[in-house]
């Protein structure tokens, strides 16, 4: 089991998850690493940073006791330098979804490092909103600064929700897709913020509920 995580000092860690042992690292990142994501397969892995850099690594990982490194393959820039929020790898693993502070939600290549899909409707303001696909990979969502929920369809952009007020007295920060049930969870910033889950039905995604 390897653990991986990011830091203030701009550096990316591996570590053993059964003993805790450190087992590769790197300080590749000039800010505040705010996302990883393992890529497919877990041979290598993403990671983003408060100046908007997007870097890919390759992992090679042998075990505790045995040494392990990280090596910067790939390194992305988008949207002026704004911050990146969150990173999800989509099921198929062949496009990463970028969410960056300025509110610009877009789905990258895995494959050509370039820019496709964007999903427009939501803003963040100043806080780390976190989005992320359906378990299929066939939607997106996220949440926004109003504590509005956003879905889209991931391949064409379309919107189905936009801003769905669903009784948060804060920003909705984070949406969590249950991977086994039609269940989706959602958590807002601020006191009196309960955690609200929504059951998801199918058979309304092509109409205004």
């Amino acid at each position: 089991v390897l653990l991986l995580t990011g830091a203030a000092d701009g550096g990316i860690r591996l570590w053993d998850g059964r003993t805790g042992v450190l087992v590769g690292a790197a300080v590749g990142h000039g800010a505040r690493v705010n996302a990883v994501v393992w890529a497919a397969g877990g041979g290598g892995c993403y990671s983003a940073d408060a100046l908007g850099a997007i870097k890919f690594w390759e992992a090679d990982w042998r075990g505790a006791g045995g040494g392990g490194g990280l090596k910067c393959i790939q390194t992305l820039k988008k949207e002026g330098g704004a911050a990146v929020d969150s990173l999800s790898l989509h099921p198929s693993k062949r496009r990463l979804r970028v969410q960056l502070r300025s509110g610009a939600l877009i789905g990258l290549d895995t494959r050509t490092y370039h820019f496709s899909t964007r999903y427009v409707g939501h803003s963040t303001g100043e806080y780390h909103v976190r989005a992320g696909y359906s378990p299929d990979g066939r939607l997106v969502f996220s949440g926004d600064a109003k504590g509005g929920l956003h879905v889209w369809v991931e391949e064409t952009g379309a919107v189905l929700l936009e801003g769905r007020a669903i009784g948060l007295l804060g920003p909705l920060l984070q949406v969590a897709w249950s991977p086994v049930e039609h269940l989706v969870a959602c958590a807002a910033f601020g006191p009196g913020n309960a955690l609200i889950t929504l059951a998801h039905d199918s058979r309304r995604e092509n109409s205004s509920g």
